[in-house]
């Protein structure tokens, strides 16, 4: 029977990896959004049961990571400038910690932007800095808020080498990290390298994380959470561009963490 039970799972995670890392189904999600736009606002009609399941899949435990990958192959994908696709990828990360919150996720971390990408033209390095400048602003005016519904200002942590980002940022960068207790759950990281952050500053880098997502259809980690990856966390790639993540995709994704943490209980009983 436990042979049984083990097959089934291996069957059901096998299907869950072809739907996250099917290239035909994203390309069609994305042609169906872009003639029917009207579509990504039917999901309105399973979104409650969806963060119903997710909060029951969550547990208060399982913390999740995200390489938001995408943006500029979605600008165009939907014929718009990078810049397009990096404000989606901006909208979309500010969704998903507000899905995070309700669901009670205890730890969640966003690699927003590398050190490495300071590589790129000036054009769209200005652009990022522009849309984090603004994020920043509507993030410490918030700091006060009680609406349950937006994300909850005094646990985000801005990390990464803050010193290389325009001075212009730094003022506001200090009034989010200081703001609240020192227990910080949700980690932005920007001008980051996982490299710097464990020989650098050690124990004080973003901590365990159990999942880590990368979308957009690469599968390599880019010097995000290194020593996480190798310490047990699941790793997961996803064919969808960031701008157009789920709560569908986020729910097959923890079901596949709890899938694999049976199998890895199952294994140790046998």
């Amino acid at each position: 029977m436990l042979r049984l039970k083990r097959g089934v799972k291996i069957f059901v995670l096998n299907i869950i990896d072809g739907i996250l890392q099917s290239s035909f189904l994203n390309s069609l999600h994305e042609k169906l959004l872009l003639h029917f736009p009207a579509l990504s606002k039917a999901s309105v009609i399973t979104e409650n049961p969806l963060k119903m399941a997710l909060r029951r899949l969550v547990a208060n435990r399982i913390s999740i990571g995200f390489v938001m990958d995408g943006n500029r192959r979605h600008a165009k994908s939907f014929g718009k400038r990078t810049k397009e696709g990096h404000l989606k990828g901006a909208e979309k990360l500010m969704d998903v910690m507000k899905i995070f919150k309700e669901i009670r996720c205890p730890r969640a971390a966003f690699f927003a932007f590398s050190k490495k990408n300071y590589r790129r033209t000036p054009e769209e390095v200005s652009d990022l800095i522009e849309i984090f400048e603004k994020n920043l602003d509507s993030m410490k005016n918030s700091l006060d808020t009680k609406d349950i519904t937006q994300i909850d200002v005094k646990q985000v942590k801005i990390f990464g080498d803050i010193l290389t980002l325009p001075e212009k940022l730094h003022s506001n960068i200090g009034h989010i990290n200081q703001a609240g207790t020192e227990g910080k759950s949700a980690f932005i990281l920007v001008a980051y390298s996982s490299l710097e952050e464990y020989v650098k500053t050690g124990s004080d880098g973003v901590p365990k994380i159990d999942i880590i997502i990368r979308t957009g259809g690469e599968k390599r980690l880019s010097d995000f959470l290194l020593c996480n990856a190798s310490n047990g966390s699941m790793v997961a790639f996803l064919a969808v561009k960031w701008p157009l993540f789920t709560l569908w995709h986020l729910v097959l994704v923890v079901l596949k963490y709890r899938l694999e943490e049976s199998l890895i209980e199952d294994k140790s009983r046998s």
